[in-house]
């Protein structure tokens, strides 16, 4: 007989491997063209912002830590990628921008990385990546 009872130390553990998993296949396809997955989310992250944002607004729009921030920052400014200025109403902020080289990268990434989560996702019909979906989120919004 199944057991019903709840499980929260599976559930975390297979929700950390399969984030494991699903980072290695995406960084596979984003290696080919230098990038991390990182790299990548951070160029989202400005392009669904209009093109720009603060460190501190990447960092948690990623979840991650602004030292992460920092270094992928440096690495796509090296790249020509992006480019820091100062905020333009606190001077004491700084705003990075996206160049025209980085929309021409994300614009190339960007259908390989859609052909990638539908392959990793095609085990799912609609309705249960809903679900899943629907799950995380709940989940999420309990953490934040």
């Amino acid at each position: 007989m199944k057991s019903t009872q709840a499980c929260p130390g599976a559930c975390a553990a297979g929700l950390i491997q399969l984030g494991g998993l699903i980072t290695a296949r995406l960084e596979r396809s984003f290696g080919r063209q230098g990038v991390s997955g990182t790299a990548f989310n951070t160029l989202q992250v400005l392009a669904a912002s209009g093109g720009a944002a603060c460190p501190h607004e990447i960092s948690d729009r990623l979840s991650v830590s602004r030292a992460t921030v920092t270094g992928v920052l440096d690495s796509l400014e090296q790249r020509q990628l992006v480019r820091r200025a100062a905020h333009p109403q606190d001077r004491r902020m700084l705003m990075v921008q996206m160049t025209p080289r980085a929309r021409r990268l994300l614009d190339r990434l960007a259908p390989e990385h859609d052909r990638a989560l539908q392959r990793i996702f095609a085990g799912l019909p609609g309705r249960d990546q809903q679900r899943l979906n629907a799950l995380l989120t709940r989940l999420r919004r309990q953490l934040d």
